[in-house]
């Protein structure tokens, strides 16, 4: 009967050694789920205030009247998209007076021109008379006093001429400030258009067309799309709104 336990007990161990050597596999069913690729939107929630990264405020330049507002809050811009056009009446017609003023300084230009010309021609006419002085005198046709009278209108013509270069110069010099001013003007006219510094998200306009603004008044506020700042418990962490898949 020992024996027999014995043998028993040495199959049976042989046996559950077999069944932890080669487990049965078992067949599970497996679901399948599509996915697709796009925007995954993770909903944070935290209390304190969300803000725009990059978020700018924008002011008048100066005095002005705020011609257009091409935006509302909500919108979304790309950069060096036209926002607000402001209009300027005194500047406006300090453009105009200096384009006619231009204008004249050209004309002026154009005049002292001439005057060169006229004295150059006058100069070499004096020079030729000169010239056949010199001839007649050395065939003693002429007296020696009719060729230094001859040599001083070559010297005066001369004067003429310099003198005339100046006045061409100071009014070339006119109309180069005369550009530079008329330059300067358009710029400022240009600084009253104001553009997007960035794609970016309207968040508030504070004025309508018609409305006046003074030098530094708060025209819009815009903020970068592309990350938002979490402002909680005094702690500061930037936070991805969406997360591409």
């Amino acid at each position: 009967m020992l024996s027999g336990v014995v043998a028993l007990l040495g199959m049976g161990g042989w046996f559950a050694y077999q069944r932890w050597l080669n487990p049965v596999s078992v067949t599970v069913a497996a679901r399948l789920i599509s996915v697709e690729r796009g925007v995954v939107e993770l909903t944070i929630s935290e209390s304190g205030t969300v803000t725009l990264a990059d978020e700018q405020t924008l002011k008048s330049p100066e005095d002005a009247t705020v011609e257009r507002v091409f935006v509302q809050e909500g919108d979304r811009v790309k950069r060096g998209a036209l926002l607000i056009a402001l209009r300027n009446r005194s500047e406006q017609q300090r453009q105009q007076d200096q384009m006619i003023e231009n204008q004249k300084a050209t004309l002026e230009l154009a005049r002292k021109g001439e005057i060169v010309r006229e004295q150059q021609a006058r100069l070499s006419i004096a020079q030729q008379r000169f010239k056949e002085s010199q001839n007649l005198l050395s065939q003693g046709i002429i007296a020696k006093t009719k060729v230094q009278d001859d040599l001083d209108r070559v010297s005066s013509a001369q004067s003429e001429v310099r003198n005339a270069e100046v006045e061409q110069r100071k009014a070339q010099l006119e109309v180069q400030k005369g550009e530079a001013t008329l330059q300067d003007i358009q710029q400022r006219l240009e600084d009253n258009r104001l553009t997007s510094p960035m794609d970016a998200l309207i968040l508030r306009v504070d004025v309508k067309p018609g409305d006046g603004a003074k030098r530094e008044t708060t025209l819009l506020t815009l903020g970068d799309l592309r990350s938002c700042t979490i402002l909680s418990k005094g702690c500061q962490r930037s936070q991805n709104l969406k997360e591409r898949a």
